[in-house]
């Protein structure tokens, strides 16, 4: 039997089959004429949850934060010409987090490149240094050679961004009008409108872990690990492991086993006591392995550079996270697979070396707790704990970057468990936040907190006409120090005239007055009890805390946390 169908409705409907085969169930969709066959298709699948969101900047990172929280593939659709571009910054980071997200863009048919018509750039491969795979394609005639092919490279494009290279993959549809489906173009045999079967395939070889030097002689061994999206069962293996055979677990932040209450050499505050020279002097492991991405801290990043122990770099794909290129040997494996291997050639660590880690860190958190508790300037770092303090079991909590990730790292001292942390540290942009946080909470249904700084937040405040933003339990917490506070801890920080004229972007826009426009719950926060109240508001709408602070002070009370602790190192 012949039927009439619109053929680039007839290749988006097989492109929506894909994408629920692949595990997709949520999309990200900014409108556009020349999506519209796409959407079509996609809204007859009851399976695929959709999500309209104007800006295709934020679009792209509220996919992100789905597809972090869900553990699986997120697809991102959006019309042609610069509104492609706009989805790059989140592919960046997708990219360097491994982040699977499907981009499909819209195209015109390619015969208009060049020639001046309207909308149309060249999109051909537009991400082609930060994508795992591309797929340009077209609606062709259809025959089932042509679906047979179509098939054949999703397929392809698939087993590579989930399977053998995990991260963001970019199909470029191009389309010629007519786009809706009433619009016949074809008349085609019935049978081809059927579900067809797609399969991924996995090329990447599991070679036997083979260690490069004699493991059983390293006696001062530390695990470093940072974020890496690491699930459950894998950072119970490196709990398990360490508290086996006395290993230092030097935890980012961000690693989510800083807040692991079940490991017993669990040190946290390496990033505040490794900017003292006489520390990192006095401690020297014979072996580090760094299990995911590299740390935050660049006190924590020296130590490393500077150290001359034999280093190995873990991690499911075999990525370089060595900014020092002082690596050793890196493992592409899990840290199951990796610490399965080597617990049969182990040995206990030494306990003086264990013990002067552990001292170290003690002595940090001390020195940190009784500063803290004593000051009455309400300075950045004075909120750090205060923030920790308040935020509940089960939360999610996402860290902004430039200062506030650097604060908590340094500074905080974590006492709630079952808290999962998130963060953007694939490229660590300012940018997207806000939607990254949204995603998540999305996903998850939890209470997500998401700190960030002012600036980050006015960047990011466009996230804010997501309708969708408002329904979730999202609490974010602004730090606001005028702008630009994190110069004043780096070498820029001694040419005053330059760092005010170009670095401390002071700016005029009330964070009070933009909750207004956009009916936000807000609150100043003007003592440890109003933070309090906050945090124990439950609320299944956004809500924002701000805090204002000066960081001239948090730049001098760090300089001093880092003598008072070295004392102990005299």
């Amino acid at each position: 039997m012949k039927i009439n169908v619109n053929r680039n409705v007839f290749w988006s409907e097989i492109l929506v089959q894909a994408l629920i085969n692949i595990g997709v169930r949520n999309v990200c969709i900014s409108p556009g004429s020349r999506s519209t066959p796409l959407i079509f298709a996609l809204e007859n699948e009851k399976k695929i949850k959709k999500h309209v969101i104007l800006d295709e900047r934020e679009n792209a990172f509220f996919a992100l934060g789905l597809a972090k929280a869900a553990n699986a593939p997120v697809a991102i659709v959006t019309t042609s010409g610069t509104a492609v571009a706009e989805l790059y910054p989140a592919i960046i980071e997708a990219y360097f987090q491994r982040i699977p997200l499907v981009v499909i863009s819209a195209d015109r048919p390619a015969y208009l490149r060049n020639t001046g018509a309207n909308q149309t750039i060249n999109q051909n491969n537009i991400f082609v240094n930060h994508i795992r795979a591309f797929l340009e394609t077209s609606a062709d005639e259809i025959s089932k050679k042509n679906i047979t092919s179509f098939i054949s490279n999703l397929e392809t494009l698939f087993s590579i961004g989930l399977i053998s290279d995990l991260g963001p993959v970019h199909i470029n549809f191009q389309f010629d009008k007519p786009f809706e489906p009433d619009n016949h173009t074809d008349i085609i045999d019935q049978n081809l409108m059927t579900n067809y079967n797609f399969k991924l395939y996995n090329s990447v070889s599991n070679d036997k872990i083979k260690i490069h030097t004699d493991i059983r002689q390293f006696t001062r061994k530390i695990f470093l690990v940072g974020d890496n999206n690491f699930k459950p069962e894998e950072l119970n293996e490196l709990i398990l492991t360490s508290n086996k055979y006395r290993i230092p677990i030097l935890a980012d932040i961000n690693s989510n086993i800083r807040f692991s209450f079940n490991s017993k050499y669990l040190i946290s505050l390496h990033s505040i006591f490794f900017k003292s020279k006489k520390i990192e002097k006095m401690i020297c492991p014979d072996l580090i392995i760094q299990f995911g991405n590299a740390p935050i801290a660049n006190s924590v990043l020296g130590f490393f550079e500077n150290s001359t122990a034999y280093k190995i770099s873990v991690n499911k794909f075999g990525d370089l996270k060595d900014p020092s290129k002082t690596m050793s040997a890196v493992y592409k494996s899990t840290p199951n697979e990796f610490c399965d291997f080597i617990k049969n050639y182990f040995v206990e660590n030494d306990k003086e070396f264990v013990d002067e880690i552990a001292k170290a860190n003690d002595k940090a958190r001390k020195i940190i707790t009784k500063y803290l508790t004593k000051t009455d300037k309400l300075f950045e770092g004075y909120w750090v704990n205060v923030i920790l303090d308040c935020i509940k079991p089960k939360s999610n909590l996402m860290f902004g970057n430039s200062m506030p990730i650097r604060l908590f790292d340094n500074l905080g001292i974590v006492k709630t468990e079952n808290v999962t942390v998130f963060s953007n540290r694939g490229a660590s942009g300012i940018d997207g936040l806000i939607s990254t946080a949204a995603g998540i909470a999305d996903v998850t249904k939890k209470e997500t907190i998401l700190i960030l700084g002012d600036l980050s937040f006015i960047y990011s405040a466009n996230a804010f006409n997501n309708f969708n933003l408002k329904k979730l339990k999202l609490k974010i917490v602004v730090l606001n120090n005028n702008g630009g506070g994190i110069f004043k801890m780096l070498p820029i920080m001694k040419y005053k005239k330059i760092l005010k004229k170009y670095f401390v972007t002071n700016f005029k826009l009330s964070i009070k007055d933009l909750c207004e426009v956009y009916g936000i719950d807000y609150l100043l926060a003007k003592s440890k009890k109003d933070c309090e109240c906050f945090f124990l508001q439950t609320s299944n709408s956004i809500s924002i805390l701000e805090i204002q602070t000066d960081s001239d002070i948090t730049a001098d009370f760090i300089e001093q946390l880092v003598e008072r602790i070295e004392e102990y190192a005299n």
